[in-house]
């Protein structure tokens, strides 16, 4: 016994090809940015990695903390002193001292 079966593909050629040409594009425009910064690495530190651009960041950061290590506590304790003060417990064992 045979059958017939009949099978009908309906292709949107311009869908299709406005997909591939994204596509298409955003790997060249990849491409071209991974070599740019190769390219400008290689020139700048002698060689390819972003490295140096973490390393100069976090020295940065730390050089900023270090700077302002002070103001950061203290802005910390404040908040932290506010946190705890607006606790149940906190507001408890105050009552309880000014009971006493």
């Amino acid at each position: 016994m045979s059958h017939i079966v009949q099978f009908a593909f309906d292709f949107d050629d311009a869908r299709i090809t406005e997909l591939v040409e994204a596509q298409a594009a955003k790997q060249v425009i990849d491409k071209i940015t991974k070599d740019v910064e190769s390219i400008l690495y290689t020139k700048r530190y002698g060689y390819q990695s972003d490295a140096p651009i973490r390393e100069f960041v976090a020295d940065r950061v730390n050089a900023i903390i270090d700077e302002h290590k002070d103001a950061i506590i203290n802005a910390a304790v404040e908040r932290l002193a506010d946190k705890l003060a607006r606790t149940k417990l906190a507001k408890e064992t105050l009552a309880d001292a000014m009971k006493g």
